[in-house]
């Protein structure tokens, strides 16, 4: 007759061993580039933090980690720039994204292929987009003049454009105006 000895091991040592199995996996994506490798390296921290595992165990350290941030801002900041360079009406949305990576990652623009003027008139070829998009709405009553009035107002002066950086003038107002008469 065989003996089988079973080490039986207690619920805790059980969730440990689980969170360590997931972990490596999250180990893997996040070397791989996820747009979630903020949410992946505060899953292992947070094992880290419960005693679950060490960077060790699941065969990291925090150099890489931050290493991993760093590459994972960089790749996301790209694929903003870009959307920011096919034209994108989003532009906002993009460039705020781009900025933030940058900050994160501590990465420079010209770690990503840009510069502050590229980002500039990126920026303003997307704004351009977006108040064009706008009259199209405006002209086919999908919006109110008066509700593109207040987004030029607002989006517009508050990016620190002008109307005329966006070639609208009270000539262009107007015909969009006597357009819905």
């Amino acid at each position: 007759m065989v003996e089988v000895q079973t080490k039986i091991i207690s619920p805790e040592e059980e969730n440990r061993e689980f969170q360590r199995r997931i972990s490596l996996d999250r180990m893997d994506k996040i070397r791989e580039g996820t747009s979630e490798f903020e949410y992946l390296i505060s899953w292992i921290n947070h094992g880290v933090r419960k005693n679950y595992f060490t960077l060790e165990d699941i065969g990291t350290s925090e150099e890489e980690l931050q290493s991993l941030l760093t590459s994972n801002c960089k790749m996301l900041a790209q694929e903003d720039l870009n959307l920011l360079r096919t034209k994108n009406p989003y532009y906002d949305i993009h460039i705020r994204s781009l900025e933030l990576q940058v900050e994160k990652g501590n990465i420079s623009l010209e770690d990503i292929g840009t510069s502050e003027k590229e980002l500039k008139q990126l920026k303003l070829e997307g704004a351009k987009l977006l108040v064009q998009q706008y009259i199209a709405h405006v002209k086919s009553e999908i919006i109110s003049y008066d509700c593109f009035i207040n987004f030029l107002k607002e989006r517009i002066q508050d990016e620190g454009l002008a109307l005329e950086d966006v070639g609208i003038n009270e000539k262009v107002l107007e015909e969009i105006k006597s357009s819905l008469i």
